[in-house]
């Protein structure tokens, strides 16, 4: 505020009695007349009037009448609006103060000045003086190298044609920082430089002076008795510089880390009933060279408390003894805030799930420091009952509303259902459309009966165009090409072209997914492709297609039915070929019961997928071959701890000529590769058959070969783990076991077949990526000791 405007606060607020300008601004206002006066005069006689004894302001000469001078853009009514000094009254100093203030605060004006000139007979008019804040023309930002200009441009909140404020140019100066800050720049700068433009515009400037990344070299503890520096060390989010921080960021110094490394170590020593744990502010301490600190953690852990009694209070309306029996706090146990949480979350889902949606479970603590006990008491407040108002979904810039909807358990008016309403939010996430989706309530009316349901999402990209290079040891190196609309105009369609074409293999596919076809709980997927490939003894090419129609009949549960024609034929024998390997069409229809409950559909910790299905061949359905084929099929995931996932995959299947004979060789069971018995070549586990030489072979020597089985049994085990989460890198190790056997023997005639080994899998923009070693453990002669694999794809 310019020197009139302080001025005039200073005497309104009682300030000293005299105050000094510069001779320069002591000047009336440009334009005013030669005998106007500033309405205070800036000499070292103005005085401050006194306060009257009955405490009404001061009042001056009368008013006739408000001149405003220098506008441009604002209308004058938006000033006048703004004045409380009115014209025809007395002159009152501290309303004049308080107008200036407004209008300060209404942002438009870098300079306010009010002057008074004569009116005639003692009176005086007001002049105020205004320079409009110039208005932003442009806006640019240069010297980012580490962040991409998107994240930069999501926080420069700085609209064109918009007054130029330079609070808010601090404000996104420091929100860019803040970006540099979060990945370990810590001492980046960033200037805001305005330029003057004509017309009283400007152009800004956001100038990014990048510093290096500052690493953790040494992290210390001090006053830990009962846990180890090392056990810490795992606890807290800042970490040492090491051999992969180049990759993860890891051991980058993050100052935003320390407060939150703060809260893991309380909440750690909570968790292990050290209730008086004091975790003092970090502090670290910056090598001369700049480029490292070292980061100093202060402890005082106090004594170990237990739990005592557990108790249950106010308004009960379950078992109270079948409650407590189900509670993780138990007497005896050390005191445990996160066992503790997760029993009042217990009791109030309880209640929530019979409509109580607004249950209040306060936990009351008794403490004991001479026996170092806490009685626990859990005092229960239900509430009303409740009912959905509304639910409303925000943040779903592409994908419709209906298709959110159509996966919740929940509707408008029912009772609330706290279960129902959390299986909803996992079926939304499942969609794979959204890298967030979170789930909240809000308060509906006045009666305290209903609420609202909000559903925020935040959408990810579903649509890519990929191309990439693979590896496997039987087709060795493979083109990859990918056009993938996961959620096609936002309906929640699926729509898949791929190729994949190397010296031994082509295969070209464009599938059609649509999950809920018509707005039904009707499902729709078309199939179409084309592939050759050469195997060891023969190359086998295939043409066809498949239709396949679902219908939820439970929750989590569809019956499918499918028609599929496939037309195949071999050619290149190394045997010279053999009737065994009857070429042909096949047209069937198959129907299958699935039961899907996976937690998330790439990257599963919990849940299963259990299946089971039949298929029937015949020249009805415009095929070659007659046959019937079962499968029954089971995969489970389950978290263990810390990322680490346990999962296993069981399948059986066996099919049968309805002709008489064997299954058509196109039908058969095969073993071998990276998505059944890894360890082993593509293929190559199952019975052999021995058929005559020829066509470049000793026509005396036969030639042995795979010839698949009518049955097959196989089991895979996994662990998987966290190696580089932030790139989305896991370890697994694997042991799987299967075998197929022919019709004249039956299942487990021949012992099952084992492999092991190690892998490494990538989520990568491209799709989930597998490096994976197999190795046989019951491996025959003319088997490889060991298989590496590539694919592209999820396994189970």
């Amino acid at each position: 505020m310019r020197v009139f405007a302080a001025i005039l606060l200073l005497l309104v607020s009682g300030a000293p009695a005299r105050a000094q300008m510069a001779p320069e601004e002591a000047a009336p206002a440009p334009g005013a007349p030669a005998d106007s006066l500033p309405l205070i005069k800036p000499t070292d006689e103005a005085p401050i009037e006194p306060v009257p004894e009955d405490g009404a302001p001061p009042e001056g000469p009368l008013v006739r009448g408000v001149r405003i001078e220098g506008l441009q853009r604002i209308e004058e009514d938006t000033v006048r609006l703004n004045l409380q000094q009115g014209n025809g009254v007395p002159l009152q100093r501290d309303l004049i103060a308080e107008d200036i203030r407004r209008l300060y605060g209404l942002g438009y004006f870098e300079d306010v000045r009010v002057t008074t000139e004569p009116a005639g007979e003692g009176a005086v008019r007001l002049v105020y003086s205004f320079e409009e804040r110039p208005i932003v023309r442009s806006v640019t930002f240069s010297g980012n190298h580490e962040i991409e200009d998107e994240k930069i441009q999501e926080v420069i909140d700085v609209p064109l044609r918009s007054m130029l404020d330079m609070n808010r140019l601090r404000r996104v100066s420091d929100r860019i920082k803040d970006l540099y800050v979060e990945k370990g720049y810590n001492f980046t700068q960033v200037y805001a430089e305005t330029t003057r433009l004509p017309n009283h515009e400007v152009s800004v400037h956001f100038r990014i002076e990048e510093n290096l990344k500052v690493s953790v070299n040494r992290i210390t503890f001090i006053g830990n008795d009962v846990f180890s520096s090392e056990r810490l060390a795992e606890i807290i989010e800042t970490k040492e510089d090491g051999l992969f921080s180049f990759l993860t960021d890891s051991g980058v110094f993050k100052e935003g880390s320390l407060a939150r490394d703060v809260e893991m170590l309380t909440n750690f020593y909570l968790n292990h009933g050290y209730i008086k744990i004091r975790v003092a502010p970090p502090s670290a301490y910056l090598s001369p060279d700049r480029k490292s600190v070292s980061v100093t953690y202060r402890i005082e852990e106090g004594p170990q408390y237990f739990v005592g009694d557990v108790k249950l209070q106010g308004e009960l309306i379950f078992d109270e003894g079948k409650m407590r029996r189900a509670f993780q706090t138990q007497p005896g146990l050390p005191f445990s805030r996160e066992r503790l949480g997760a029993d009042v979350q217990g009791v109030s889902e309880q209640y929530q799930d019979v409509g109580y949606a607004f249950v209040s479970v306060a936990p009351l603590t008794d403490i004991d420091d001479a026996s170092r006990i806490v009685d626990l008491t859990f005092d229960v407040d239900k509430g009303n009952l409740t009912y959905i108002n509304q639910i409303r979904i925000r943040g779903n810039t592409k994908t419709r509303d209906k298709v959110i909807r159509r996966e919740l358990l929940v509707v408008e008016g029912q009772l609330f259902d706290g279960t129902q309403l959390r299986r909803s939010r996992e079926r939304v996430f499942a969609l794979g459309f959204f890298e967030e989706v979170n789930f909240s309530t809000e308060p509906a009316g006045t009666t305290g009966d209903k609420i609202d349901v909000i559903i925020e999402v935040k959408e990810r990209s579903t649509g890519t165009l990929s191309v990439g290079v693979g590896f496997n040891s039987l087709d060795k190196f493979l083109g990859i090409g990918q056009v993938s609309f996961g959620n096609l105009l936002g309906y929640g369609i699926r729509l898949n072209a791929n190729a994949e074409f190397g010296a031994r293999r082509q295969y070209y596919t464009i599938s059609y997914t649509d999950p809920h076809f018509l707005d039904s709980n009707w499902s729709l997927g078309v199939d179409v492709f084309n592939s050759s490939r050469q195997y060891l003894e023969y190359t086998q090419e295939s043409v066809g297609g498949r239709i396949n129609a679902g219908y939820l009949i439970f929750l989590n549960t569809r019956l499918y039915t499918t028609y599929r024609y496939e037309d195949i034929s071999y050619t290149n024998f190394v045997g010279g070929g053999s009737d065994f390997f009857r070429t042909g069409a096949t047209g069937s229809l198959g129907t299958s019961l699935v039961r899907n409950t996976k937690n998330h559909p790439f990257d599963p910790t919990g849940g299963s997928i259990l299946s089971g299905g039949v298929e029937w061949a015949d020249p009805a359905f415009l095929g070659d071959h007659s046959f019937i084929k079962y499968n029954l099929n089971g995969t489970w995931f389950q978290h263990l701890f810390l990322g680490v996932v346990f999962s296993t995959h069981g399948e059986v299947a066996w099919g049968n000529s309805t002709v008489g004979g064997s299954l058509p060789f196109t039908e058969r069971y095969f073993l071998g590769g990276i998505t059944s018995l890894r360890g082993y070549n593509y293929r190559q586990v199952g019975p052999r058959l021995r058929i005559p030489g020829g066509s470049g072979t000793d026509v005396f020597q036969p030639v042995e070969i795979v010839q698949g089985g009518n049955k097959m049994a196989v089991l895979n085990s996994e662990i998987t783990f966290p190696i580089l989460p932030q790139a989305g890198i896991k370890g697994v190790l694997f042991f799987d076991a299967g075998n197929a056997w022919a019709e004249a023997d039956p299942f487990f005639a021949d012992p099952l077949r084992m492999g092991a080994g190690f892998g490494f899998r990538w989520f990568s923009p491209l799709g989930p990526l597998r490096f994976e070693w197999g190795y046989p453990i019951n491996r025959r002669p003319d088997e490889r000791p060991s298989v590496f694999e590539f694919s592209i794809g999820t396994f189970f």
